[in-house]
């Protein structure tokens, strides 16, 4: 089951980081792909995220690749796509583990509130921050 839920974190990730939309600006690829995870038929994917993580970090040992794939695998896959702009490998292993974190807590504030402008306007305070 482990190796199952791995597969699709990864699938969800490929999603994230689709290779086919790294084109545009930065601030142009975030709005994208904010856009993407905030509509009302892919927040049920998110849903279904937060679900599977909680499920693998109330028992760790036996979901060890689902909570390294939506930790280090995602992490790192989005650092990469930073030095895609300039950023250094190690600025863009801290940024990126900042941005992931803003934003896991930004979709979980909207899957709970519902509230789609707060979060949003939230989600371009963590865009400017990250340009800094």
């Amino acid at each position: 089951m482990s190796e199952a839920l791995a597969h699709i974190s990864t699938s969800w990730l490929d999603i994230v980081f689709d290779q086919e939309e790294a084109h545009g600006s930065f601030d142009e690829r975030f709005w994208r792909h904010w856009e993407r995870h905030t509509s009302d038929e892919y927040l049920q994917h998110v849903r279904l995220m937060y679900e599977i993580w909680s499920t693998a970090f109330r028992d760790p040992e036996p979901y060890r690749m689902v909570i390294d794939s939506i930790t280090v695998g995602w992490q790192r896959s989005f650092a990469v796509s930073l030095t895609q702009f300039g950023v250094t490998e190690e600025g863009a292993a801290r940024i990126s583990t900042a941005y992931l974190a803003a934003i896991r807590g930004l979709l979980l504030d909207l899957l709970a509130t519902g509230d789609h402008q707060r979060v949003k306007e939230a989600a371009g305070l963590v865009l400017e921050n990250l340009k800094r």
